[in-house]
């Protein structure tokens, strides 16, 4: 797995502790180690991210609160709510991290965030009120939806 990235540095956060000490486990045997830090979104990241990062990735909550009672049980009953609600329309963290992604990424650094086919428009609305250029992704395949933001190339003056 060390091998796939060479050199590459990550660093991953999770609000939710035993998510953290999963992706601990999970991640111990990387060289460089990860920092595996717990935390809200952006906030527990070191300063001396801020502009470097080159990917980052958000497996962020996306289910409407009022639709959650409708998921199969094996998700609603043992999956920490935390980690399914996102707020009444479902994209409030998606919100979040589209806001903040600015700050965070390089220059030719990329966001990408799961979503559903239905709330994908509102992602990417999301991500362009947060300055980045956006597009939509989907797999029939892996029946996945992603939003890919990027910051947009200047205009010429």
């Amino acid at each position: 797995m060390s091998s796939a990235l060479p050199g590459a540095e990550l660093c991953a956060t999770d609000i939710d502790p035993a998510a953290v000490r999963c992706a601990r486990r999970n991640l111990a045997d990387l060289s460089p180690p990860a920092g595996v830090i717990q935390g809200d979104l952006y906030a527990p990241l070191p300063p001396s991210l801020t502009g470097r990062v080159d990917l980052l990735l958000a497996n962020a909550p996306y289910v409407p609160t009022d639709s959650i009672a409708l998921m199969p049980p094996e998700a609603r009953l043992y999956e920490p709510r935390i980690a399914l609600d996102g707020g009444p329309d479902g994209l409030d963290v998606h919100r979040r991290i589209a806001s903040g992604a600015m700050c965070w990424l390089a220059p030719r650094g990329h966001l990408l965030v799961e979503t559903s086919r239905s709330q994908a428009p509102g992602s990417v609305a999301a991500f362009q009120r947060g300055g980045l250029a956006a597009e939509v992704v989907s797999s029939e395949e892996l029946d996945a939806t992603i939003v890919i933001g990027w910051r947009p190339a200047p205009r010429p003056r």
